[in-house]
């Protein structure tokens, strides 16, 4: 029971290490991996979100694909600036203001497509909740400033020692000798 409580307190203690860890990171402006992982994965999300809906809609207008292209190479280059200075900070930030611009186009071709809707925006609670979701968009614009904010931002130090337990990197003749 006792040695239960120990470990408890060993994985609190180790997470309360963690979150210290990551305020530091952030307060540094040391949050880039984070925030490449969190555009990857919200692209990845609202890109499907787009191929369902505007399969949904058949696909009627051109830009209803640009959603759909764009996302595959914004994981991509999400996902390599986890491991790549240059392309976090020279791919990145085009995919990524690509991304806004999308977003925003898509929001005013939204607006239009709920307007046009009969009744329009008098019958808006109806055309709103019928016609094409108004923030649906937004969320690619959102995966745009993801990767905006990944891009200038520093990465972060990896420093994983006092979250394992681990006091010093084990040398590589240590074990050898303490065997003999």
């Amino acid at each position: 029971m006792a040695r239960a409580i120990g470990g408890i307190s060993e994985l609190t203690g180790m997470a309360v290490g963690a979150v210290e860890v990551a305020a530091r990171e952030i307060s540094h402006g040391r949050f880039r991996r984070g925030m490449a992982l969190m555009a990857a994965f919200a692209a990845l999300v609202s890109g499907f979100e787009a191929y369902m809906q505007h399969q949904r809609g058949a696909f009627k207008h051109w830009l209803m694909w640009t959603p759909v292209v764009l996302t595959p190479p914004m994981m991509l280059l999400a996902g390599a600036a986890l491991f790549s200075r240059a392309v976090a900070a020279l791919a990145l930030p085009w995919a990524s203001l690509v991304m806004v611009v999308d977003g925003l186009v898509g929001f005013v071709y939204h607006v239009r497509g709920v307007r046009r809707l009969p009744g329009g925006f008098r019958l808006g609670w109806y055309n709103v909740t019928m016609g094409p979701p108004l923030f649906a968009p937004v969320l690619l614009t959102v995966v745009g400033v993801l990767g905006l904010l990944a891009a200038f931002m520093r990465p972060e130090r990896l420093n994983l020692q006092g979250l394992t337990g681990l006091r010093r990197p084990v040398r590589s003749g240590a074990l050898r000798r303490r065997a003999r």
